[in-house]
């Protein structure tokens, strides 16, 4: 009895415990399982605090190795001598890690770490020998097209409205009809295909927003080279 009691029937079966006491290794096992609850207990705690507040990609890749070793021991302690209660760890654990692969998960702890690296970082588009900043915008199509500048391009004219240029790279999109097009907006139609809209007007078609050029002139029905750069 004082066995079990050390070694937590909860997780050991009555024949596995039988064993122990048969072999005098009672003691013996249960430093061990106690070593191996404490260490476990702290990687769980290390894994919780990752999974709800440390989010960037270095917590991630904790969260997501300590979960991995959370399953391994409960594994170990599954090989035909324990019962329901480590069965259900290892049920929650498993659920954990495919919360961990998720792209929305990922997201929260590598969005953070993007947006930072953001702030830090600026655009200019040259036309004509003249430099128009660009209020960007937060997203990951931002993050990829940065990643190429610097960059200049021919863009064409299309309804007098609007430059365009089709690029050789596909982006990353988040795209939604913004009903009211503005002078100045630097938007994605499609995956690869950059817009500089010079007038205003109403629309219909789906777009994901790169940026905002304030007090852009007019550009006139010509194609123009544009340059875009980091500030």
């Amino acid at each position: 009895m004082l066995g079990k009691r050390k070694l937590n029937p909860l997780e050991l079966s009555e024949k596995f415990v039988q064993k122990l006491e048969e072999n005098h290794s009672v003691d013996s096992f249960a430093k061990k399982m106690g070593l191996v609850t404490f260490v476990v207990g702290i990687v769980q705690g290390i894994t919780a605090f990752a999974f709800f507040f440390g989010h960037s990609p270095i917590w991630y890749w904790i969260a997501l190795g300590f979960t991995i070793f959370s399953i391994g021991s409960v594994c170990v302690k599954l090989k035909g001598k324990i019962n329901f209660f480590p069965l259900l760890k290892f049920i929650f654990y498993v659920l954990i890690l495919i919360v961990l692969l998720l792209n929305g998960t990922r997201n929260l702890f590598f969005e953070k770490n993007n947006h930072t690296k953001l702030e830090e970082i600026s655009m200019v588009v040259v036309i004509e020998g003249v430099h128009y900043e660009v209020e960007l915008e937060d997203n990951s199509t931002v993050q990829e097209f940065l990643s190429l500048l610097p960059l200049e391009v021919s863009m064409k004219e299309l309804n007098g409205n609007e430059k365009y240029v089709y690029l050789d790279t596909s982006f990353s999109t988040k795209s939604s009809v913004p009903e009211h097009i503005d002078v100045g907006d630097i938007m994605l139609y499609g995956d690869n295909c950059v817009v500089l809209f010079y007038q205003s007007f109403d629309t219909n078609y789906r777009y994901t927003k790169i940026g905002h050029i304030y007090d852009l002139p007019d550009l006139g029905k010509e194609d123009i080279v544009v340059q875009f750069q980091k500030k």
